[in-house]
């Protein structure tokens, strides 16, 4: 299933097995599409996704209270790199996100819950070709 506009951002998910259990929902992929470029592993085993659609609604249930006024003019698309960057991705310790280091925009991304829970770095974030 495909809501939105992938070019703009729409959410693409499907369920390849579903169960039972509300904690495990199904099994199958979710991805995010900003600015005609989709984020995640769109591979029909990819996870369980009980934990994608409960964040999704939780973010619909808190729409307009996770901003960030000091970046509410950005690109989308240019914050999604900078925050994959700034967690994900190897950088000089000197190199600054919207004017940040990168401890203080991440901080400043999960302090109203704009991403949802803090995650450890790691290696990469995937981008689907």
């Amino acid at each position: 299933m495909l809501v939105g506009t992938p070019s703009l951002f729409a959410l693409e998910s499907e369920i390849t097995e579903a169960y039972e259990r509300l904690s495990l929902r199904g099994l199958g992929y979710f991805v995010i599409h900003v600015n005609g470029m989709a984020f995640g592993m769109k591979d029909l085993d990819a996870t369980l996704l009980a934990a994608a659609f409960d964040g999704v609604n939780a973010r619909i249930l808190r729409q307009g209270s996770h901003v960030a006024p000091v970046l509410e003019n950005e690109d989308a698309y240019a914050l999604a790199v900078a925050y994959s960057r700034a967690i994900y991705l190897e950088h000089e310790e000197s190199e600054l996100f919207f004017g940040m280091q990168d401890e203080q925009f991440s901080k400043l991304l999960h302090a109203n819950e704009i991403i949802g829970r803090r995650t450890e770095k790691k290696d990469s974030m995937m981008e689907v070709a």
